[in-house]
């Protein structure tokens, strides 16, 4: 007769050597699982943050973008981002003889599109979105 090896387990418990590497074997699989979400989280971070056209949770999120490269009143500028909670493209324009800026600014909301009211200099005046 074969003689199997009992042990006590935490709660005083008999555990056969079978049962023993059965739970050792769930134990390994469910650490493999925990090891694979964990790799696609960190994928998922570092490809989706490249990626402007979504995040994570699959929402737009459109980085702010300007052709004049910020604020250039002698630049006519195309802009491209959020504004006033709408994804929109915006042109510099003018309103009298004032510029309507449109730019980014990344420190304060990387896919807000802002704007400043330039009053052209003496001298020059407001054309088709630039102070000439």
């Amino acid at each position: 007769m074969s003689k199997k090896k009992i042990l006590s387990g935490r709660g005083g418990e008999k555990i056969e050597k079978k049962e023993l590497n059965e739970i050792l074997q769930l134990e390994i699989g469910f650490v493999a699982i925990l090891l694979v979400f964990g790799v696609f989280a960190i994928f998922s971070s570092l490809f989706g943050a490249m990626s402007p056209e979504t995040n994570l949770a699959g929402q737009a999120s459109t980085i702010c973008t300007d052709s004049d490269a910020g604020i250039a009143p002698m630049v006519k500028g195309i802009t491209k981002g959020t504004f006033n909670q709408e994804e929109a493209t915006m042109i510099d324009e003018c309103v009298g003889d004032t510029l309507i800026e449109y730019y980014c600014d990344f420190r304060e909301c990387p896919r807000c599109i802002n704007y400043k009211e330039i009053t052209c200099p003496t001298g020059s005046s407001c054309n088709k979105g630039i102070c000439s």
